[in-house]
């Protein structure tokens, strides 16, 4: 008799309020615009990767057998190196997942300081951070695509953001050297330029030969080459995709860099936004998740004032942000490889082939969504994790 399986894995709906969103369709339809719409949030970047079909293997009755793993494992280390981060907000929490905080910062001096204040006044790094990893299951705010893995937290930034000043190699380099003498497996950067830099490039390819996988922001200049680092040899480049609220489909945002002398190799796309201007109030053209309760003027912040009113969703205490860019696209790459080890940490190793397989892995499970821009394809969290665990009935790519 031939065995019978299921065609996917049943997906499980954590208890964070706008990962449930205001949903319009039966649960176990999944799929954007389905958990948020022009006019509500939720987020839909997530469900149209399959996130919650993700976390439904770590539940029982499904062909493969249920592993915790895939809500996300602790002993994964993913490190942001950013503008810092706000390590109070409970979907950064709990305190016991953040592993290690680091500020490098080398001023005009040239005397570096080395402290562990990574005090985000800027609000991307708390942001790209929610979204690789903000805290499964806590009933609060927002999921990310790593589930609850391990963080390691550096600011290099020394005002505030990538958009507002500019942090030095020197800095980035130290985060990176760090981030793997203590044990990251995924580093995310949404920072980058437009030329290539020695030291960074030293730092990054001594990290991948580490076994260390690498994921960095293509560039949101509409540039047909790829900022850097994401342009160097070994690292996983990302650019934007983006979803068309009416029909659904979806398009790489036009801002996005991608490389045309690589068409189909240079990188993947993974959801980042599309706006039409700041004040494009349609829910669906933005990424939402966490932002630092210390962004603006330090003591002053908007964001703070806001956090004491309830949010759509009746959450006292939250932060969050409307944003869009490849800055947003990458934390989504970078989270998903930190699930992938999550429930394949056979995976690892201390050579730069893990790059190499994670590479081969992440282009093998893309979506395409027929965009001569998309490089490889867009991110399938849900057929990575489901070839992953050999799920024998595959969703669809």
């Amino acid at each position: 008799v031939a065995a019978r399986y299921s065609m996917t894995s049943n997906p499980y709906f954590t208890n964070d309020p706008y990962f449930n969103g205001h949903n319009t369709t039966p649960v176990g339809q999944p799929g954007a615009p389905d958990y948020a719409g022009s006019a509500y949030p939720g987020q839909w970047d997530m469900h149209i990767m399959g996130l919650e079909n993700v976390f439904g293997y770590s539940q029982a009755g499904n062909v493969v057998p249920a592993t915790a793993n895939a809500l996300g494992n602790a002993n994964i280390k993913v490190a942001v190196i950013d503008t810092g981060m706000d390590v109070t907000l409970p979907d950064l929490g709990p305190a016991s997942r953040v592993l290690r905080t680091q500020c490098y910062i080398t001023p005009n001096t040239g005397a570096q300081t080395n402290t562990q204040n990574v005090a985000d006044f800027d609000g991307h790094g708390t942001n790209v951070t929610g979204i690789a990893a903000a805290q499964t299951g806590n009933g609060f705010g927002f999921v990310g695509t790593g589930g609850n893995v391990g963080l390691l937290l550096y600011r290099i930034f020394p005002k505030g953001g990538p958009n507002s000043d500019s942090a030095s190699s020197i800095d980035e380099a130290s985060a990176i050297n760090d981030a793997v003498s203590h044990g990251a497996n995924v580093i995310s950067l949404s920072l980058g330029s437009s030329t290539p830099d020695s030291t960074e490039q030293t730092a990054i390819t001594a990290a991948i030969n580490a076994g260390v996988v690498v994921v960095a922001a293509a560039g949101n200049e509409s540039a047909s080459k790829l900022d850097y680092p994401a342009g160097y040899a070994g690292v996983i480049a990302v650019g934007a995709s983006a979803i068309n609220d009416t029909s659904g489909a979806e398009h790489v945002a036009p801002y996005s860099n991608y490389d045309t002398a690589n068409n189909t190799t240079w990188g993947l796309v993974a959801p980042g936004g599309d706006p039409s201007g700041g004040s494009d109030s349609n829910f669906l053209h933005w990424i939402q998740n966490a932002y630092s309760l210390r962004a603006g003027v330090p003591g002053v912040s908007a964001c703070r004032a806001a956090s004491g009113l309830p949010d759509f969703f009746g959450e006292t205490g939250n932060c969050s942000v409307l944003i869009a860019g490849t800055s947003q696209a990458t934390p989504h790459v970078a989270g998903a490889v930190a699930m992938l080890f999550s429930v394949k940490p056979g995976l690892l190793t201390n050579s730069n082939a893990t790059a190499a397989n994670v590479k081969a892995l992440l282009f093998a499970s893309t979506h395409d969504i027929g965009d001569p821009h998309q490089g490889a394809g867009r991110l399938n969290e849900y057929y990575l994790i489901a070839n992953a665990l050999g799920d024998p009935a595959l969703p669809p790519k």
